[in-house]
């Protein structure tokens, strides 16, 4: 604060709004990073699906099973967890081509299974399965701790 004669006491705010305007830029910026890259990835995502199917079609790219993988992947491996989509992506894609290998290509059997596999997810682990590594991991270390703690009244020397 700076004292003026005859204008009383006036705030000093060049500093602060040079601040606020170079936060201000750089927000943006990384705003335009953010819409530029989030497209990218989901073109190359694009291109790589595309070269898995060799050919696009409607069924494929918007088909029943596509909506099915979609939502189970987060609900088995966890909802709200950071990991819990990639584990629940490695699940499903690994009981669906395990599914197809063991079997052949039988017409909805992978569908089957993904439904056995989510009923047994929300009946044993309703967080998914990372929530349920994680209560596991809690648990073993509470008894461990538990386990090393000195019974109360006994003499240690």
């Amino acid at each position: 604060m700076r004292h003026l004669p005859g204008n009383g006491a006036v705030l000093q705010v060049d500093r602060a709004d040079a601040a606020i305007r170079r936060l201000q830029k750089r927000q943006a910026l990384h705003g335009c990073a953010r819409s530029a890259a989030f497209p990218a990835i989901t073109a190359a995502a694009g291109c790589f699906y595309v070269q898995y199917f060799l050919f696009i079609d409607a069924g494929i790219g918007y088909g029943t099973w596509i909506s099915i993988e979609a939502l189970l992947t987060p609900i088995i491996g966890g909802v709200g967890t950071v990991f819990g989509a990639l584990v629940g992506a490695l699940v499903v894609k690994s009981l669906g081509e395990g599914a197809k290998l063991v079997t052949g290509d039988v017409p909805g059997l992978d569908l089957m299974i993904y439904g056995a596999v989510l009923v047994l997810v929300i009946r044993f682990a309703p967080r998914g399965i990372v929530g349920a590594l994680a209560d596991f991991y809690a648990h073993v270390t509470r008894r461990f701790v538990a386990s090393r703690k000195p019974a109360a009244g006994v003499a240690h020397g």
